[in-house]
C-alpha cells in the first residue's frame, strides 16, 4: 500500500472516532488530545489539497476548542445521533429501511459475522452505526473489490441521505467538517474504481 492510501485508510479510522460518543480523551483541552494528535500527524503527511483544507479546519477547531464547545458536541451527539428521538440518526437501517433495526441492520450484522470481523468494543451502538461502518471500511480498505462493493451497494446509499439531511442543520462545526471529510473520501474512493 502506498503512503497516500495508508493515510486515507487511517483518516477513515480517525473520523470513525469522531462519531463515537465524544469522550474527554478525544476532546481534551491539552496536549493529550488523542484526536488532535492523530489529525496533526496525518495532516502533515496528507498530499491532497481538498482534504487538507478540511484537515486544517478540523485541526484548528480542535486546537481552539473550549469546555463549552465540548459540552455542546456531547449534547448534539445525543440529540442528533443516538437518543431514542434522534433528529438525524446515522444508522444505515434508518436511511435504507426507514427505521432502526431494519433489514439492512441485520444484513450488516450478518456480513460482519460472515467475515469473522469483530468490531471495536469502543464503538458502541449497533453494527450499522456510522462509526462501526467506517471502522469496517478501514478493515476492508486493502481489499478493493470488497470496498468497492460495500461503498456502492451499501454505505454510499445511506450516507449520502444522511449527509443531505444534516449538512444544513445548526450543528457544531466539528460534525459538519467530519461529514464533509467522509463525503470527499468516499467520492474519491469511488472515482478510483
Amino acid at each position: 500500500m502506498d503512503n497516500y492510501n495508508f493515510l486515507k485508510k487511517n483518516l477513515i479510522l480517525v473520523i470513525a472516532d469522531c462519531f463515537d460518543y465524544p469522550e474527554e480523551r478525544y476532546l481534551k483541552i491539552d496536549e493529550k488530545n488523542i484526536l488532535l494528535n492523530n489529525l496533526g500527524f496525518l495532516r502533515k503527511l496528507y498530499p491532497d489539497k481538498k482534504i487538507s483544507l478540511f484537515f486544517d479546519k478540523l485541526f484548528n477547531f480542535l486546537e481552539n476548542i473550549d469546555a463549552e464547545e465540548i459540552e455542546r458536541i456531547k449534547k448534539e451527539h445525543f440529540e442528533y445521533f443516538t437518543s431514542p428521538k434522534a433528529k438525524t440518526p446515522p444508522y444505515a437501517s434508518y436511511y435504507i429501511d426507514g427505521k432502526l433495526f431494519g433489514n439492512s441492520y441485520f444484513k450488516m450484522k450478518e456480513l460482519l459475522l460472515k467475515e469473522g470481523y469483530v468490531r471495536n468494543p469502543h464503538f458502541g451502538n449497533t453494527e450499522d452505526y456510522i462509526s462501526n461502518e467506517l471502522e469496517y471500511i478501514y478493515h476492508i480498505y486493502d481489499k478493493k473489490e470488497k470496498l468497492k462493493k460495500f461503498l456502492k451497494e451499501h454505505f454510499s446509499i445511506w450516507f449520502m441521505k444522511f449527509y443531505d439531511e444534516i449538512k444544513d442543520k445548526k450543528i457544531s462545526e466539528f460534525y459538519k467538517i467530519c461529514i464533509e471529510l467522509i463525503k470527499i473520501l468516499i467520492e474519491e474512493e469511488q472515482n478510483d474504481f
